[in-house]
């Protein structure tokens, strides 16, 4: 389903000057309970698994699955109650 949600993201071995793990900017392009594309400033690895955090879902652990020009499709990681209740919120 298409959605567009403002949220942010921190890839693994990204780090500011000062030594702490930085956090990025991004948007939702299309939602499941399963996965997401979202837009992105830096694009990260297949199989690279990141946070991602979202004001209206919460924060997820996710494996980016797949590369594209601006973006990325992440895997949710989450208990399958968590995945009915972001089903209904979808809905």
């Amino acid at each position: 389903m298409e959605v567009t949600l403002n949220g942010s993201y921190s890839l693994p071995r990204w780090y500011d000057c000062e030594g702490k793990l930085r956090s990025f900017a991004c948007r939702t392009k299309r939602v499941s309970p399963f996965r997401m594309i979202v837009d992105v400033p830096v694009v990260g690895k297949v199989g690279e698994r990141l946070t991602s955090y979202f004001q209206d879902f919460g924060e997820f652990q996710c494996t980016i699955s797949a590369t594209l020009k601006s973006g990325f499709l992440m895997e949710l990681e989450m208990t399958r109650a968590r995945r009915a209740w972001m089903s209904e919120k979808l809905t």
